[in-house]
């Protein structure tokens, strides 16, 4: 009996630190993601004001280079089409 009770008491005493290990693996887990994320807003603060004002528009560059490539291969066809 008293085997038992003792054997139960560690059982109770893993269970309450692996419970506190647990919650202290989570809390410095969120603390990491908050630190990077204050890096990344630093970083991005750290621009000036051109490289946010262009970052802002960076999808409608991006369209606009696949774009102009493209109707640029068009208008040599058409060009040589009528050249022909």
């Amino acid at each position: 009996q008293e085997k038992k009770n003792k054997q139960q008491e560690q059982v109770r005493w893993l269970k309450r630190h692996l419970h506190v290990d647990i919650m202290l693996r989570r809390e410095y887990m969120f603390i990491c993601l908050v630190m990077r994320l204050e890096l990344n807003m630093a970083k991005k603060y750290k621009r000036n004001k051109l490289e946010r004002k262009l970052d802002e528009y960076n999808h409608t560059m991006e369209l606009i280079r696949t774009i102009v490539p493209i109707a640029v291969l068009i208008l040599q066809a058409i060009i040589l089409v009528k050249i022909l």
